[in-house]
């Protein structure tokens, strides 16, 4: 099940690549976007493990690819589940 926090790293991933003349974000500024984006949401429980688990079970779902070298990119899959989430908000 996906939940907010994983439509965050999406986001954050999507709106990189737009952003960056499709560079592929590394792992060190995805970690960094993710604090940054939830460090003002007040019931922020989450563990850093935590942040490896959800990249890898968004990969394993086959939202995420690794670009070894290069850094995360969202397979097509991963944009229509972010652009359909973005709908219904």
């Amino acid at each position: 099940m996906i939940d907010h926090y994983d439509f965050v790293i999406l986001d954050i991933i999507f709106n990189f690549k737009k952003n960056n003349k499709n560079q592929l974000i590394k792992l060190s500024q995805l970690e960094a976007n993710f604090w940054v984006k939830i460090e003002r949401d007040a019931n922020s429980q989450i563990q850093s493990a935590q942040l490896g688990e959800r990249i890898s079970r968004l990969y394993l779902e086959g939202l995420l690819l690794n670009k070894p070298g290069m850094g995360y990119t969202l397979t097509k899959k991963g944009k229509e589940v972010l652009i359909s989430s973005e709908k219904l908000n």
